[in-house]
């Protein structure tokens, strides 16, 4: 799993936007790998069953790298053997791989098939970025993925009494990283040269309309056998912009906060694989199988946006939720199996991303003991160090609401107006991970619209940060509290004050909790109404709430989050990349009217 968080992981604003620039940039290439003809309507051959092993087995997603360095460190005989014994201990017979290398993916099914254990295989072939990087990058992972497939094809068929499926890329559509059109050609190279049944990892958005994308096209269902989605609601909860859920539960009492939560996370991967469901039978896919091929909870909070939901307990009532939910509905159309992520913790992850320390996901730590969610399974002395009871749960704490029932809720402005509400104190962050835009406060009664203060904000200079899908500034609540302002709903406005000489048009709107953030597109000319006009003077802009509803917006009012954003995606403004003008914003606030 790789997924690029961000500081306030806000990289997942927009991130529909900038995977369909991507896509929409390149979609007429196609890698050389089987031609550029016509996909079948059907699969080829017809559709492939999945084996029994599918739903007898207990599936788990397994890596071998134990150092922190995963590019330098050599897998060893005698590491994988340990693993894999551990594995079919605990009944974790069913794996899947993540590439068809030599050093990792034929040494593993060499160990299988020379030991005899138990033990089998869902194959998966790695797939390098082409959608984006240099013509050389390109070229280069062409070439990788050709030499990749060509090994992948050369195991299913060398270990074919034990790889009884094979899957090709890795998040490669969901991420950017390829387009469908290309992914197709893979899938159909891969299809023609091997007798395995056949599908695609991807993140659950990818394969079914959601915040990354419109659903997977047929010319890529159709070569598939089997669907095998991701979903992750731990990465979702706290961030408010991507796929959202009501994570703290705060109409449960205390007491019972953290089972609500650790239901309504099961809940969202059962939402995730209804909506992919869905989607398979709007394309008649009606008897295609859905995989979980990875879904997990983290056991210790690597980041402060999950205090309140990673923890050894949490963890364990995740997976024995999950693993109840497949024992329950497996048979009645649920998911036909459950690959848990991970088998083990990888340390390496935190020292690639530090901004994002993707480590902890393990049911086993680095030294291969077994943490508290598995502890059932094995002998005390091969536990961890960790004892817990279910009152150790975390859960989110009672949260304050301010409901706002004044004319004026103001976040930022030197004037006071009688009565108005002021904004519990904010941040202003930009978008990703280094942040694509700035905003700073100046200070200076010639340059401000009211008053000395004023902010000053914009994308950051390409040669600091790279910008391809567009920037963007949100404010964000960084106190421990609500904010309902469910009363300007009927007639409201987001008012606030600019001056720019920006070239073209700017996307202005505010983020809730359960639905992220909103948009519409203000045109620089004023041709809306709203008032933005970039010609370097200062102008009142007021959007009406209804606006954004108009737009296709869903927000929860009252749950107010983020009280102003500005943004510039780029596919959706149909701005020029590259600026690096500088916007000034001034007496920001809403009104009921």
């Amino acid at each position: 799993m790789t997924k690029p968080q961000a500081l306030q992981s806000s990289w997942r604003i927009g991130r529909s936007s900038w995977i369909a620039a991507l896509v929409l940039g390149v979609a007429s290439v196609l890698v050389a790998c089987g031609g550029g003809g016509e996909v079948p309507a059907t699969q080829p051959g017809g559709m492939r069953p999945l084996s029994a092993d599918f739903s007898s087995r207990k599936a788990i997603n397994y890596s071998p790298y134990r150092s922190n360095n995963r590019d330098t460190e050599v897998v060893t005989r005698e590491n994988v053997l340990q693993d894999l014994g551990l594995l079919a201990q605990g009944g974790f017979t069913l794996i899947r791989t993540f590439d068809s290398s030599d050093e990792v993916a034929r040494l593993v099914l060499q160990i299988i098939k020379d030991t005899g254990i138990n033990m089998k295989v869902q194959l998966g072939m790695y797939l390098a970025p082409t959608a984006f990087g240099t013509d050389e990058d390109v070229a280069n992972a062409r070439l990788g993925n050709s030499a990749e497939v060509a090994r992948g094809i050369k195991l299913a068929a060398d270990f074919k009494d034990i790889v009884i499926a094979v899957s090709v890329g890795n998040e490669s559509v969901g991420f950017g990283r390829t387009t469908p059109r290309v992914m197709a050609e893979y899938l159909a190279q891969v299809r023609a040269n091997v007798t395995q049944p056949l599908t695609m990892n991807d993140v659950w958005d990818a394969f079914a309309p959601g915040p990354g994308g419109s659903g997977m096209p047929p010319y890529v269902t159709n070569l598939l056998d089997y669907v095998s989605m991701h979903t992750y609601p731990i990465l979702y909860a706290p961030r408010g912009y991507y796929d959202p859920w009501d994570w703290e539960q705060q109409s449960a009492p205390e007491a019972d906060r953290a089972e609500a939560m650790m239901d309504a996370a099961v809940d969202r991967s059962k939402e995730n694989f209804a909506a992919v469901r869905k989607h398979l039978d709007g394309q008649a896919h009606f008897n295609m199988p859905i995989v979980i091929g990875e879904v997990g909870w983290k056991s210790v909070a690597t980041s402060d946006d999950l205090t309140y939901l990673a923890h050894p307990v949490n963890q364990k009532m995740f997976y024995d939720r999950l693993v109840d939910w497949g024992a329950q509905t497996k048979a009645s159309g649920g998911p036909v199996a459950i690959f848990y992520f991970q088998a083990f913790d990888e340390p390496w992850k935190a020292v690639v991303n530090p901004n994002f320390n993707d480590d902890n996901w393990g049911l086993f730590n680095v030294q291969r003991q077994a943490k508290h969610v598995i502890q059932g399974l094995y002998p005390e002395s091969q536990w961890d160090s960790g004892r817990y009871i279910q009152a150790d749960a975390v859960f989110a704490p009672t949260v304050p609401i301010i409901v706002v029932e004044a004319e004026r809720y103001t976040l930022y402005a030197d004037d006071v107006t009688p009565g108005e509400v002021i904004a519990p104190a904010s941040t202003w962050f930009g978008f990703d991970s280094p942040p694509n835009a700035f905003a700073g406060e100046g200070n200076d009664a010639t340059l401000a619209f009211e008053g000395p203060d004023f902010m000053e904000i914009g994308p950051k200079p390409s040669t600091v940060v790279g910008k391809d899908y567009g920037w963007g500034v949100l404010t964000v609540n960084n106190t421990n509290t609500r904010v309902d302002v469910s009363q300007f709903l009927a007639g409201g406005k987001l008012n606030f004050s600019i001056r720019t000489t920006y070239p073209g048009k700017l996307m202005f709107g505010f983020g809730t909790a359960l639905a992220g953030v909103v948009s519409v597109v203000a045109s620089n000319t004023n041709a809306d109404g709203y008032g933005y006009i970039n010609d370097g003077e200062w102008h009142q802009v007021s959007i009406p709430i209804a606006a954004f509803t108009a737009a296709g917006g869903k927000f929860d009012l009252s749950r107010l989050t983020e009280a102003f954003v500005v943004s510039d995606i780029y596919e959706t403004t149909g701005n020029a990349k590259g600026s690096e003008v500088k916007i000034f914003v001034d007496a920001v606030y809403w009104t009921k009217n």
